[in-house]
């Protein structure tokens, strides 16, 4: 989790999701939807942006002690396009530098 915020630090986001797909089965159920991930500086004069484009896969399983009875069994994000600038992307910046 840590090195998920640190690789967030510096930045704007804005997560979209759409067109969710749920299909059940009898102990659990797959979804599938689109999304689009937005990136800006947090610095307004700083113009640079990486938009990335895709779709997840969930599978989940019921279990009746889980909260609210689903249990994440599997997430898998399948990436299409991106534009932009991609050193904005937290995995992509060399040493911790969030001014990118």
């Amino acid at each position: 989790m840590a090195l998920r915020q640190t690789a967030l630090e510096g930045l704007v986001t804005q997560h979209l999701s759409v067109n969710h797909l749920v299909a059940f089965t009898d102990r659990g159920a797959r979804c599938r939807f689109d999304f689009v991930i937005h990136r800006w500086p947090q610095d307004a004069a700083d113009s640079r942006f990486f938009h990335t484009f895709g779709y997840y896969e969930i599978v989940l399983r019921l279990d009746e002690d889980a909260p609210y009875r689903w249990i994440i069994e599997s997430i898998a994000q399948q990436a299409l396009r991106s534009e932009g600038s991609p050193e904005l992307h937290g995995a992509l910046r060399k040493n911790n530098d969030h001014k990118a």
